[in-house]
């Protein structure tokens, strides 16, 4: 502005501060946040990384918990025990997967791949 003063420009009364580019290519209004200073920079840039790579914690390596459940199995066999599970592990899942693909609200990319 002419007295050195700048704003989100803003055409509409009942929407956020937005990027046209997040809006037309994400499909979603996406408020904008010009970083200006080194402390909002550092924050926005731990947390993005944070939570874009992970610590792969007990919980998260599923590989490993599943290859240290099969190995069990595998040296502790018990085929009564272990048909019983299978068809009700089976049963669970089969509830799991038709419970989320009811409730569960899907992108439309994803939708269409």
């Amino acid at each position: 502005m002419e007295n050195g003063q700048w704003g989100q420009k803003r055409l509409y009364g009942y929407m956020n501060g937005w990027v046209p580019g997040v809006l037309i290519n994400a499909h979603c209004n996406n408020d904008g946040k010009l970083l200006t200073n080194g402390g909002d920079t550092k924050n926005i840039t731990y947390y993005v990384t944070a939570y874009t790579a992970k610590k792969q914690g007990r919980s998260y390596n599923l590989a490993a918990v599943m290859t240290q459940g099969y190995a069990y199995h595998i040296t502790h066999p018990n085929p009564e025990y272990v048909d019983r599970i299978r068809d009700r592990s089976h049963l669970l899942l089969f509830c799991l997967v038709h419970a989320i693909n009811r409730k569960q609200e899907l992108a439309s990319p994803m939708v269409m791949s």
